[in-house]
């Protein structure tokens, strides 16, 4: 079965998985944003207020949101290299600018 927690982290920010037993559950992602946690859990379990089963489906949905707001690591890298070469051209064309009003050339 699916759920998901809400109200995941109480405010000393510990994670509270309510009444689940952590060595039981399985592939879960967090949304710290919301405070949530959406996990597979094949076990019984007490109900909990903050306790939602959800189907398959709005897990996946879930998780594939959470996904789009991750940047990946080699899209980062990508970004910071095309970011770094710009401030290199930027910083040379200061420089000819600088060096052309010393020598007084145009």
């Amino acid at each position: 079965m699916y759920i998901k927690i809400i109200n995941l982290l109480a405010r000393d920010g510990v994670a509270n998985y309510k009444t689940l037993d952590i060595n039981k559950i399985e592939q879960p992602f967090y949304d710290f944003k919301a405070n949530e946690c959406y996990l597979q859990y094949n076990e019984s379990f007490a109900s909990h207020e903050d306790l939602i089963e959800i189907t398959e489906q709005e897990y996946l949905e879930a998780k594939e949101e959470q996904q789009k707001d991750v940047v990946s690591l080699e899209d980062k890298v990508k970004q910071l290299q095309q970011e770094n070469e710009a401030l290199r051209e930027s910083q040379l064309s200061q420089d000819e600018l600088i060096m052309s009003l010393i020598l007084g050339d145009e």
